[in-house]
């Protein structure tokens, strides 16, 4: 059967750089999708996420490359895979891609991921983008199409991914999928491994950027008593909502109020002693930049 993506003449997707070599179409589709990128953030700004979404991404991606951005492919599709032996994964039918896609989605968006462990979010979030990958929505771009869905629900369910370290192993996170997807052989402890590794990274980041910005040293101490904070009210939390907790203490239970009374003791501690170290300098006529 023809494959309506291709050219006639040449076996390379129908592209409106109207380029016929591959290796040329993946060097300019790399460098226009890069620039892409950078601002593919700004999309994640209150939309509902769901297969919409994904077509949404896909389109953001794509629209300079590809006539069929944003457009669920027509067509099967068949990919020899290395780490399979050369045999491929079974993606969706093009007439279950809409169902499969929208099912999954639906049953992430129904999950309080932040109540989950470390461990099972990881498990679980991966078991989901893998199926959610495995549907293959688009005749190209699967991968980053579903990564970045990935990045911006986790985000917006407050478990921030690094999405650095998914960009610095494109390849293993690509194998990964594949080694996920396989039916009843999927082995899921590649992927979970990177997915783990970028939730720890994520969190640890955003409390990083939090504690600079309301003012501290972002410290070890700090750092594990933000995320333990995070961990109890199953949510990622600022500093300023350390603060409200703190304010209205009474109202928590026990455990909770002593986790928080703890933390907000070594919050103010640092204070403390940045108050001395400012008072000694002065004293001393010693600038902080000396």
């Amino acid at each position: 059967m023809r494959d309506p993506y291709l050219y006639d003449d040449v076996p390379v997707l129908i592209n409106k750089l109207n380029i016929k070599d591959a290796a040329r179409l993946q060097a300019a589709e790399a460098d226009i999708t890069f620039i892409k990128f950078l601002s593919i953030d700004k999309l994640n700004q209150g939309q509902e996420l769901d297969f919409d979404y994904v077509k949404v991404l896909h389109r953001h991606i794509f629209e300079d490359v590809y006539p069929f951005a944003g457009q669920t492919r027509t067509v099967q599709i068949y990919k020899a895979e290395a780490v399979l032996g050369g045999d491929t994964i079974r993606y969706s039918h093009p007439d279950n891609i809409e169902g499969h896609a929208v099912n999954i989605i639906d049953e992430m968006n129904g999950i309080n991921w932040r109540s989950l462990s470390l461990e099972d979010r990881s498990m679980m979030f991966s078991k989901n983008i893998a199926a959610l990958w495995q549907v293959h929505p688009f005749r190209e771009g699967n991968t980053r199409t579903t990564m970045t869905f990935a990045s911006h629900f986790a985000g917006r369910n407050d478990f921030p991914l690094d999405k650095q370290l998914f960009r610095e192993n494109a390849s293993f996170v690509r194998n990964a999928l594949v080694k996920a997807s396989d039916g009843m052989y999927a082995d899921y402890q590649y992927l979970n491994k990177i997915m783990k590794d970028s939730m720890v990274l994520g969190e640890e980041a955003f409390i990083v950027d939090n504690i600079k910005s309301a003012g501290f040293r972002p410290t070890k101490l700090l750092i594990q008593g933000m995320k333990d904070i995070n961990h109890a009210f199953q949510k990622l939390n600022s500093v300023k909502e350390l603060r409200d907790y703190y304010k209205n203490i009474k109202s928590l239970d026990k455990d909770k109020g002593e986790l928080v009374r703890s933390v907000a003791k070594d919050f103010a501690d640092q204070e403390i002693q940045n108050k001395k170290v400012k008072s000694i300098n002065r004293a001393q006529n010693i600038s902080p930049e000396q």
